[in-house]
């Protein structure tokens, strides 16, 4: 997040104040939140498709996207990395000094970096050791738990309580 809000904060900061770079700072903070919500699609998977697309619209709605740039950007097969390729096309439309313009892109860059970063871990399987490593030890947990909550909840009538207790939780920890 830290990364996006830079992005937007060196824009503001050295793209000048004249129209056609004002429109250039608009777009680029609206490619920075189409990014940040393609990436959240990219993990969340296709699901979330109509959450992403009404979201791209409500930009193009405020007049900071086109209409074409939303549906280049749903059907691309990497979401995140076109929009990351917008805000980069979008920095080169700008006449700012080459040394700033550097340091925007240093920023984009960053945000590439953090984006493999994030495929690598979704796409990285949990080994079968730590899922039935995990599912073991919640099994032990709930059939212990009776006795952590035999004293706690005393005051009910012969401890009936304990029985909803652990089928409430053991819903919410085995889904």
């Amino acid at each position: 997040i830290n990364n996006c809000r830079n992005v937007v904060r060196q824009a503001n900061t050295f793209f000048p104040d004249d129209p056609h770079h004002v429109m250039l700072k608009q777009r680029l903070a609206a490619e920075t939140a189409a990014f940040i919500r393609a990436l959240r699609n990219f993990l969340r998977g296709p699901t979330d498709d109509d959450t992403l697309r009404s979201e791209l619209y409500e930009l193009v709605g405020a007049g900071h996207m086109t209409p074409a740039t939303v549906e280049k950007g749903m059907a691309a097969s990497n979401r995140p990395m076109f929009f990351l390729s917008a805000m980069s096309a979008t920095l080169r439309k700008a006449e700012i000094d080459p040394m700033k313009a550097a340091r925007v892109d240093a920023s984009i860059s960053v945000l590439v970096d953090l984006t493999g970063a994030n495929e690598r871990i979704f796409k990285s399987p949990i080994p079968l050791l730590y899922t039935r490593l995990l599912s073991r030890f919640l099994t032990a947990f709930l059939l212990l738990l009776p006795l952590a909550l035999w004293q706690a909840l005393g005051e009910s009538w012969n401890h009936w309580a304990v029985i909803p207790a652990e089928l409430f939780i053991s819903f919410f920890l085995f889904g």
